[in-house]
């Protein structure tokens, strides 16, 4: 009896220690896996952080491009930058009922705060106000005539034609001919430079489309990783709650072994005592012999 006792004393004392170690270990396995969690976290935020400048690149040039090619009616950068020093705000920390009708309102009721006399700028043609507008044109046709008809005035006085039909004829070519080269170099210039804005800002749209596909995979990323961290967590839990069930139901199947022996012990002590002989009878017996002698 005494030894089954003990053995449940003993094994109740390593269960609790079993018991208390798994639950430890759980516990700091829990805490790696939080703490991994949370760095996950920091690190994706920081990492988004550090792009933001990038995507606010991108959408600016995304909004001149698309007024440049028509897309908006209105300069959506002025409007934008119109609209947050009225309000007073900082549209990047997106201000609570904020969207872009906001803006579309803001804009009609404010027409002077955003241009739109450029939109479509990339995408229309070349004009007589361009061509009038292009300082390149202006000075080299104005030089370009002025030194042809003087060459051509000159070779006239010199063979003696300088009234004659010929003359006022190749004067009239030469201009027209001239003032054309001159128009085609100008509407060139004009498709060149609709060609490097659409290049320019397009290579910054990129940027921002970059940086706003680098963010979207490190949202993803963090996401999955958090997520793997708190299965961690879990499942280390789970184990400590195991452990420690396992600990103390190993408690109870030693003390049930050590109850069974102790009964199976008796039980064959009482039947090693049946097949003693009966003490009492046998000296009665011996007794009443001699007592016949």
């Amino acid at each position: 009896m005494w030894g089954a006792i003990a053995t449940g004393v003993i094994g109740a004392i390593s269960a609790s220690n079993s018991a208390s170690a798994a639950g430890k270990a759980a516990g700091l396995q829990g805490e790696a896996a939080s703490a991994a969690a949370a760095l996950a976290k920091d690190q994706a935020t920081q990492a988004r952080s550090d792009n933001k400048p990038y995507a606010a690149i991108g959408t600016s040039a995304t909004n001149r491009l698309n007024y440049l090619m028509g897309f908006s009616p209105y300069d959506k950068n002025a409007a934008l930058d119109a609209w947050q020093k009225y309000n007073g705000v900082n549209l990047a920390d997106q201000p609570p009922g904020w969207s872009p009708s906001n803006l579309d309102q803001f804009v009609t009721e404010h027409p002077q705060v955003a241009p739109t006399t450029n939109s479509g700028d990339l995408t229309r043609s070349f004009t007589t106000a361009d061509l009038n507008a292009d300082p390149v044109y202006k000075a080299a046709t104005d030089f370009g005539i002025q030194q042809g008809t003087q060459g051509i005035n000159n070779a006239a006085l010199a063979n003696g034609s300088y009234d004659s039909g010929a003359t006022l004829k190749a004067l009239t070519r030469f201009a027209t001919n001239y003032g054309g080269t001159q128009a085609a170099g100008a509407q060139s210039r004009f498709t060149q430079g609709q060609q490097q804005q659409y290049g320019m800002l397009s290579g910054q749209q990129a940027v921002g489309q970059n940086a706003n596909n680098a963010n979207a995979g490190i949202s993803s990323n963090s996401t999955a990783a958090q997520g793997n961290y708190g299965t961690q967590a879990a499942n280390a839990g789970a184990a400590g709650v195991v452990g420690g069930a396992n600990a103390w139901s190993g408690l109870g199947t030693s003390v049930g072994n050590a109850y069974n022996q102790y009964q199976s012990n008796q039980t064959l002590q009482a039947l090693l005592a049946q097949n003693q002989p009966n003490a009492g009878g046998y000296q009665q017996g011996v007794d009443y012999f001699r007592s016949q002698l």
